[in-house]
Formats: C-alpha cells, sequence, structure tokens
C-alpha cells in the first residue's frame, strides 16, 4: 500500500485500487459552507485479476481510519455535530462512486449511534458500519479524540485520535483466545476488538463483546485504552521523557 497526497485530497491504493478520502477534511469544511477546488473523484479503474476486499472492509479499515488520523479535526464534525451521519454517507458514496467495482455491494453507509465523553479532554464517538457478511468487516468502530483549546480560534481543536473496531472472526479463533463473552461463539457472533494507529498498523486485542451491544464493546475499549494510557506514562517516567506518550 502506498499513500499519495495532492492539494485537496489523499489518496491510498490498496489492491491496485485507487481509495480517495475527497477529502474527509475538504468534506468538513464544505459542511460548514467554506469552498473547495478539484474535488472530483479520480477516474474508475478496471479491478485487479485477483481476490478483492469488500468495499464495507475497506471503508472501515481503511479509508475512515486513514482519514481521521490524518485530519484529526474531521473528528469534531462526527462527535459534535448533527451533521455527522450525512458527513460520513458523503464520504460513503463518493468514494464507492469512485469505484464502479463496488457497485454491486448494496449497504446502508454507516451512522453516529452514540456520541460522550472518556474523560474532560477526551471525547468518542461510535460509528455503527453495515452488517459484516465477511471476517474482517467492522461491525463498530469507536473513535476516542484528544482536544485541545485552540487559543487563536478561540474554539476546541483536535489533537490525535484513536480508532478502535469491532470485527467479526471465525469462531475456533474465538475459542482458541479463550473467548469468556462469548461461551458459546458461533459463525454470526464470533468477534476481536482491533486497533488501527496512524503509521498505518493493525492491532488484535483478542476476543470481544458479541455485536449489537455497542456499550459492551465501549467498555471493552476503554478497559484496553485506559491500560495503553498507564502503561504508556510508566514508561514515560522510566525513561525520563517530555514528550506526550503514544499509544
Amino acid at each position: 500500500m502506498r499513500t499519495v497526497h495532492s492539494n485537496t485530497r489523499r489518496c491510498f491504493h490498496f489492491a491496485g485500487i485507487p481509495m480517495c478520502l475527497p477529502i474527509l477534511l475538504v468534506n468538513c469544511l464544505l459542511f460548514f459552507g467554506c469552498k473547495a477546488t478539484n474535488t472530483a473523484p479520480p477516474p474508475p479503474v478496471a479491478a485487479p485479476q485477483q481476490e478483492m476486499p469488500s468495499y464495507k472492509y475497506l471503508f472501515a479499515h481503511r479509508i475512515l481510519p486513514q482519514g481521521l488520523h490524518g485530519t484529526p479535526e474531521t473528528a469534531l464534525l462526527l462527535a459534535f455535530s448533527e451533521q455527522g451521519d450525512a458527513f460520513l454517507a458523503s464520504v460513503w458514496e463518493q468514494n464507492k462512486q469512485a469505484n464502479p467495482q463496488f457497485a454491486s455491494e448494496v449497504a446502508s453507509p454507516p451512522k453516529v449511534i452514540q456520541r460522550g465523553f472518556l474523560a474532560k479532554s477526551l471525547a468518542f464517538f461510535i460509528i455503527e458500519m453495515p452488517t459484516p457478511e465477511v471476517m474482517p468487516e467492522a461491525y463498530y468502530a469507536l473513535v476516542i479524540v484528544e482536544l485541545t483549546q485552540d487559543a487563536k480560534k478561540q474554539a476546541l481543536d483536535a489533537k490525535r485520535i484513536w480508532y478502535y473496531t469491532l470485527e467479526k472472526t471465525m469462531p475456533k479463533e474465538a475459542l482458541l483466545a479463550g473467548n469468556k463473552a462469548n461461551a458459546a461463539p458461533t459463525q454470526q457472533t464470533a468477534t476481536v476488538i482491533g486497533q488501527w494507529t496512524n503509521e498505518p498498523r493493525h492491532w488484535n486485542f483478542g476476543p470481544g463483546p458479541a455485536p449489537g451491544d455497542p456499550k459492551a464493546f465501549a467498555g471493552a475499549v476503554f478497559t484496553l485504552f485506559r491500560a495503553k494510557v498507564k502503561e504508556a506514562a510508566r514508561a514515560k517516567q522510566s525513561a525520563g521523557g517530555n514528550g506526550p506518550a503514544r499509544q
């Protein structure tokens, strides 16, 4: 996978497919009445001669996390604005139309189903994805946003984000991992919790709760997140560093 930058778009190629964020930030600006240029989607390309991932997978695992990591301020729209769902639907449809090989996929756009605060400077929101059919498509994405105060704008700004997913997996994998949340996991209910970092790198944190329970998913993610924060703080203290701890 390689990433390509332009003045108003951030694109990357996955399995030979150009996936563009038209861009998340540009869409965000458009929602607030600003103007942007050169936002036309890339020209259609022929599908590569190999098994392709689904559009649902690409959106939850590539398009959305890379866009939010690349422009954290976009997360403010999803965390606090009533226009968040319209924004998600716009990004979903523009990327799908730019790649007609996904035209046969029928699925409703993702939507924000919960918003809140984990701490005074940490907002979060949960996105419900289209129902997964194959692994590792995602049931949910949970995004934690670190908030800062922008003195010049006299408003909140987003410093960085953390992006977690509840992913469909195979029952055998869940059983081998000792899935206590699903005593008898099935093809429909076995899940794992994942995370996409800025690099981008994917982390697998093992079995997750059954789908259909975003509250349980949020609780599991918050437990993981707090543990990582404490671990990073201890590492920073041991190293005597002054920079912000990264998770």
